[in-house]
């Protein structure tokens, strides 16, 4: 099993399996929960608090003070199972309603650096509860921090494009590869003509990722891509790919000049640097890790 799955099934928590539990049946004040759970009461008013919201568990006011009870032990139980996870249950672009540790989450079997990924959705008030239980599930697992850059370095080595950078209104979805996800059957949908007028002429310029011949600098973003002296497209984004030890650039280019091994020119700080057309992903282009 996949670290990465087991960070998940992790936040899942044995503190909500044993509240819940021990409120099976029976009734009990957060200062006793508190006592016997042996945490701080701050930590278990929050988790009681989100057990509530999700319909696990009743708050009941007795005078003065504040009961907590639970369902039934067989229901207690069954609702703190976890989905399966696991590759051959859960496919790639997949997604289900579920619970990461306490929060409500929709999941779905997709990731932006083309390894074995998952993204969490849930809403705003979860947030930091949803944060600290991946992050403390996933702190012995190796789990650490990252940032855009490294997000933008893994995904130009898979070939991604990124919205608001590759991709905007203004490209269509032949241009972007993108339309191999639209439905052409579909008899109504925003854009049917224009998409389809389109598919049947071919789009005038293509989006494609180029490795860069070697040098100090990375592209930036709307340097133009030269083609025996004249500029024939832009680049979009850029950025060194440590994993594949190559300079990558992605912009757009005439679609009857985008073929794999195309040869190109950018100028980076005043020096022209070859550019290559890679049409596959350098790293693991059968996506294998993707699919687990």
């Amino acid at each position: 099993m996949d670290r990465l799955l087991l960070m998940l099934r992790a936040a899942g928590d044995p503190t909500r399996l044993r509240l819940l539990l021990l409120l099976a049946n029976t009734e009990l004040t957060v200062s006793e929960i508190t006592e016997i759970m042996g945490q701080s009461q701050p930590r278990v008013s929050r988790h009681l608090k989100l057990l509530c919201d999700a319909g696990f568990l009743e708050r009941v006011k007795e005078g003065a003070w504040v009961f907590y009870r639970g369902r039934e032990r067989g229901q207690a139980a069954t609702l703190a199972h976890d989905d399966d996870l696991a590759a051959e249950a859960f496919r790639l672009f997949s997604v289900r309603e579920t619970a990461v540790g306490f929060a409500p989450a929709i999941l779905t079997r997709a990731g932006f650096t083309g390894e074995l990924g998952y993204e969490v959705w849930t809403t705003p008030d979860y947030l930091e509860t949803l944060y600290e239980e991946l992050w403390d599930a996933g702190r012995d697992l190796g789990l650490v921090h990252f940032g855009g850059r490294a997000l933008s370095s893994l995904r130009l080595e898979k070939g991604y494009g990124s919205f608001n950078k590759d991709f905007r209104p203004d490209y269509t979805p032949g241009e972007t590869g993108l339309d191999r996800f639209i439905d052409f059957a579909k008899p109504v949908f925003a854009g049917r003509d224009a998409a389809l007028a389109e598919k049947a002429a071919g789009p005038k310029r293509r989006f494609v990722v180029m490795q860069l011949s070697d040098g100090d600098a990375d592209v930036v973003g709307y340097e133009s891509i030269m083609k025996d002296g004249a500029a024939v497209g832009y680049v979009t984004s850029g950025a060194y790919g440590h994993c594949v030890g190559a300079s990558l650039a992605a912009g757009y280019v005439p679609a009857p000049l985008a073929r794999d091994g195309a040869r190109f020119e950018i100028d980076i700080l005043g020096e022209m640097r070859t550019a290559i057309v890679r049409l596959e992903p350098l790293y693991d282009p059968q996506g294998l890790k993707l699919r687990g």
